[in-house]
């Protein structure tokens, strides 16, 4: 065992600067100024974490992830052995669509018990097709966009 920490500083410095030249300065998507208004930093600091002069505290690190998005904390924490997704409200994952699929196959078998599928069942089961297939198209749509 160790007495230091598993991610050496140098590494998670270097994975920081990286990250904010992809994402910050000239020809990117965001300037300094932009991120220094919208994150609450001062532009002045922002320039030096740009520059590699200075590495943020995590509440300023925080802010910088809030206002560059998933991308720009996934850059920053590539080394190590995590995948990072996205938790955004209604994103739909594999295990929830696995259990719709799930719920309705249970569903279905249990109509058909008796071996036919009667006008109630039927209609029962439209419904709980839809709302599969919206869980699907949802689920697709993330996984498109990731």
């Amino acid at each position: 065992m160790t007495n230091g920490p598993i991610v050496p500083q140098e590494v998670a410095y270097r994975a920081f600067h990286d990250a904010m030249r992809l994402f910050v300065g000239r020809g990117r998507r965001w300037s300094c100024a932009a991120v220094s208004e919208a994150s609450g930093i001062p532009q002045r600091t922002v320039e030096s974490y740009l520059a590699g002069q200075a590495t943020p505290p995590l509440e300023k690190y925080q802010s910088l992830c809030a206002v560059l998005g998933q991308a720009f904390f996934a850059a920053t924490i590539e080394h190590t052995q995590y995948e990072v997704r996205s938790t955004e409200p209604g994103d739909i994952t594999a295990p929830q669509l696995l259990s719709g699929l799930l719920a309705v196959g249970g569903t279905l078998a249990g109509f058909l018990e008796d071996g036919r599928l009667d006008h109630r069942e039927r209609s029962e089961l439209k419904t709980h097709l839809a709302d599969l297939q919206a869980v699907i198209s949802a689920y697709e749509t993330n996984q498109i966009a990731s």
